[in-house]
């Protein structure tokens, strides 16, 4: 792991790394950071994602962090029992790639596992074209409204992907995009709203399905 260089060269101490994290949903500490320093703990793809996030420094320093920067060539655990080659789970993410996966290094507990690799190739279709993986990690650490769950039922996708396509087309949430549109809190306006807007994202998921057809 590449962590404690990285971190250094953004000058940034233990203390605001940790801080960081935490700042994307994770309750980590000084010490946490040491041992993922240290390799004292085996880091998630979620752990990583979420690292990755927390050392891209914005503002006119501009330093953009990723996945091969902190993991060149280890197994990702991405559960309990399952471990991934880094360079064969990029592949997972490609749809166009997908198949060229060492599944040997993907799936070195098929039998126990038993993964199925074409519902996580589906699962990264769903992500509006031009968007990022680190975003899409960032909008699944970020809590479900009522209105997302409703709307995910709706479209027949799962919330994240309503997260997504909503960030993707308007650079909010549902729900705030809704209430912006509404221009009041009367429940049957922004009602109104959020069906139309809805419609819209499914509209757009049409549009992105037929573009990738042609």
């Amino acid at each position: 792991m590449r962590v404690r260089n990285l971190r250094e060269a953004r000058g940034l101490s233990q203390d605001q790394l940790a801080r960081r994290v935490r700042s994307y949903g994770l309750n980590w500490t000084t010490s946490r950071v040491s041992e993922l320093e240290n390799g004292r703990l085996e880091p998630t793809l979620q752990t990583l994602l979420v690292v990755v996030a927390a050392l891209t420094t914005g503002g006119r320093n501009l330093v953009v962090t990723s996945l091969r920067d902190i993991v060149p060539s280890d197994a990702v655990a991405i559960t309990a029992s399952w471990s991934a080659n880094l360079s064969d789970l990029c592949l997972l993410f490609d749809s166009d790639r997908a198949g060229d996966a060492e599944m040997d290094s993907v799936l070195p507990d098929a039998e126990k596992l038993n993964l199925d690799v074409e519902k996580v190739v589906a699962t990264v279709k769903s992500m509006p074209p031009g968007m990022s993986f680190r975003r899409a990690a960032e909008l699944e650490l970020e809590p479900t409204s009522l209105a997302e769950n409703r709307a995910a039922r709706r479209l027949g996708i799962s919330a994240n992907a309503v997260k997504m396509w909503a960030n993707s087309l308007w650079a909010q949430s549902l729900d705030e995009k809704a209430a912006s549109d509404a221009g009041d809190m009367s429940a049957q306006r922004r009602g109104h709203a959020t069906r139309r807007l809805v419609k819209e994202i499914e509209e757009a998921i049409h549009a992105a399905a037929a573009d990738s057809a042609q």
